[in-house]
């Protein structure tokens, strides 16, 4: 394809982006980036000019002396969308430390936020855990941490040591084999806190 008949294609998707949503949601963003993947920066650039447009205009009408309020809702309107790029990298990533990275959040304070022993979730990402043994509490965390679906967390869980034995089984890019349980790790875990051993035992 031309550069003439790239640049009308362009266009015509970010035409249609705002035809198509009400208003530049990460939600639409998201959506729109992976549809058009070729675009995507567009798109994002797009949706930020779009969500500054609709919030200078609401602000304006209630608060046009305002300058400060204005700034505020502006950097706003830009972290929104920025979370929806991010949503978009994290999606197309095949193991937990690429979805990590692509949220930019390092594995300390991915911990941090799931409220467990750093050492734990290190095992987890090198795939000596055993997934099955896993709570659905975490499972739900760590889902919501990366911004994604709960299926997709699961489905990069390593499997047991027994599944190795079975050719047909081929578990997901950097799933990997378990050899240990989640009790285990937390319960043999160096860096856990009383707090946190207690808990996530109970979970398990």
């Amino acid at each position: 394809m031309n550069k003439d008949a790239d640049a009308v294609l362009l266009d015509e998707v970010l035409f249609a982006f705002r035809r198509d949503n009400a208003l530049p949601t990460p939600d639409a963003v998201s959506d729109w980036c992976r549809r058009h993947p070729r675009f995507a920066e567009d798109i994002q650039e797009e949706a930020m000019l779009w969500a500054e447009e609709e919030m200078m205009a609401a602000l304006h009408r209630h608060l046009p002396e305002d300058e400060a309020v204005v700034q505020e809702a502006r950097a706003r309107a830009v972290k929104a969308v920025e979370h929806g790029a991010a949503r978009v990298a994290a999606a197309s990533s095949d193991t937990f430390a690429d979805a990590l990275r692509s949220a930019g959040i390092d594995q300390a304070e991915a911990a941090r936020q799931l409220g467990m022993p750093a050492s734990v979730l290190k095992r987890l990402i090198r795939g000596e855990i055993m997934g099955a043994t896993i709570p659905q509490t975490f499972t739900y965390m760590l889902s919501r941490l990366l911004g994604q679906a709960e299926e997709w967390v699961l489905a990069r869980y390593p499997a047991t040591l027994a599944a190795a034995q079975d050719a047909s089984c081929r578990p997901t890019p950097g799933a990997g084999f378990g050899t240990i349980s989640f009790q285990e790790a937390v319960a043999d875990a160096d860096d856990a806190t009383e707090e946190e051993r207690a808990f996530w035992l109970e979970e398990a």
